[in-house]
């Protein structure tokens, strides 16, 4: 498959933003960005940011959006806050609530959701508030990823009934609102429990998502009418990861057979989109509890599929991994095996519990105690054939394909496959959605810092 028209497309737009979604631009979701990045290149980010009222005070919903004036923003359960290129704090909105989800940008509106089941738009350049629809009474507190398109905002809200206040996660219902002035126009009742929601748009007047069983979905955008089902045939398996639509029409998800602990197996799975009939299914060694990129990795010339399986960060020695796979066929065509993680906890989650136990007061207004993101973040594919990936032990991995002579340099290499891989310490974990590309500058997010790299 020739991506060279996606790319071309997602490029020639001058005035789209460059990074208004988690995966990236919208429609053509696929984990990708054209441009090549030799950041961070084993150096320190030109800013970072950290909630002025102390490092661990806060905490970071998801990762950056990019705007087409290089301008940065970011949800934290603090508000909604816009930099400049070179980490000016621009505004702060304080959003109707606390929230764990990642903003959504398009034209001059930014657009996300809260856990009070509010829905909001803010004005881009001034952070003026558009408009306010409460949906629900609540909504979960995992790390969501709402988006629009063709006019219609999709987000989950009305938490998970079985959740409780320790972990308050999971979704029920999906809601379609008008961009523009925040009427509800639909709401979707899920049979299954939604994690970190993420809509995925064909570019018709329909959408894709992926429920916690691996099961995937599409529904009519304009009247919320489910249009097919792709059943994962594990119905009491769990994963908070996702899909991705690629560029060839295929949908694929990173799920779970059993609960996604350590020591039991994921799986990648390829659905038609026409018609949501599975096409093939790889079964991975660890747990796949994040979401799928689709493009062209270094070392193989077919369309893949990256995904970075691995356990949630838990007692024990935890495995995890980058693997591509064919798009196609589903076959391997490299694999990076990371340094075993022994936790107990995802990197910087003690020093958040020790700083809570001296500040009881802290645990009381956030969301949740612990940050408990997935092993990884989601996997980003830049425009040649590289992978960016965020771990829970603190490490961002930009991983190659088979590399020779000066390539090589100081990477790491996996003495099995021998595959490469640059391994930077960046000192916190990340959720999903850490990763954000714009000419010249590489956006990183842990769940308590934003890291900004910038071309010299």
């Amino acid at each position: 498959v020739d991506l060279s028209m996606h790319y071309s497309r997602l490029a020639a737009n001058a005035g789209e933003h460059p990074w208004p979604h988690a995966r990236g631009k919208v429609p053509g979701q696929y984990g990708i960005t054209p441009l090549v990045s030799h950041l961070p290149g084993g150096r320190a980010a030109n800013w970072t940011w950290q909630n002025p009222a102390g490092l661990l005070e806060d905490m970071v919903g998801g990762g950056p959006v990019i705007d087409n004036d290089k301008c940065l923003y970011l949800m934290t359960e603090d508000g909604l806050w816009k930099f400049s290129p070179s980490g000016e704090l621009l505004w702060r909105y304080q959003t109707p609530g606390r929230s764990a989800n990642e903003p959504f940008l398009t034209g001059d509106t930014l657009l996300s959701s809260t856990t009070e089941g509010n829905v909001f738009a803010v004005e881009r350049h001034t952070g003026k508030e558009l408009w306010v629809t409460n949906v629900a009474k609540n909504a979960g507190a995992d790390a969501a990823y709402p988006a629009a398109f063709g006019g219609v905002f999709v987000v989950a809200s009305s938490r998970w009934g079985a959740s409780s206040e320790t972990t308050p996660w999971g979704n029920t219902r999906i809601f379609g609102l008008a961009v523009g002035t925040g009427e509800k126009i639909w709401e979707y009742e899920s049979e299954t429990v939604l994690m970190d929601l993420t809509p995925l748009f064909p570019g018709d007047d329909s959408f894709v998502f992926m429920s916690q069983d691996g099961s995937v979905y599409r529904v009519g955008l304009l009247n919320g009418t489910l249009l097919w089902k792709g059943a994962s045939n594990s119905s009491d398996s769990y994963s908070d990861g996702g899909a991705v639509i690629g560029p060839n029409g295929v949908v694929y998800t990173c799920s779970n057979i059993e609960q996604g602990f350590q020591g039991t197996p994921g799986v990648v799975r390829a659905f038609g989109l026409e018609t949501g009939r599975l096409i093939w299914e790889h079964i991975l060694r660890d747990p796949c509890c994040t979401f799928p990129a689709v493009g062209h990795v270094k070392g193989s010339d077919a369309l893949a599929v990256v995904v970075a399986p691995g356990a949630w960060p838990k007692q024990g020695l935890d495995t995890g991994s980058v693997v591509a796979l064919e798009a196609e066929t589903g076959a391997l065509l490299w694999q990076f095996n990371a340094e075993p993680y022994a936790p107990p906890l995802a990197a910087g989650d003690a020093e958040r519990l020790a700083y809570q136990a001296a500040h009881p007061e802290v645990s009381k207004r956030l969301l949740c105690s612990l940050c408990l993101p997935a092993q990884w973040s989601a996997p980003v594919i830049t425009g040649d054939g590289s992978v960016y990936v965020g771990r829970a032990d603190g490490n961002l991995y930009v991983v190659h394909g088979a590399l020779r002579g000066n390539e090589v340099g100081e990477l790491a290499k996996d003495p099995v496959t021998g595959i490469h891989a640059l391994v930077q310490s960046v000192g916190s974990a990340p959720m999903h959605g850490a990763l954000a590309f714009a000419d010249g500058i590489l956006a990183y997010a842990t769940c308590d810092s934003l890291y900004v790299w910038q071309t010299p």
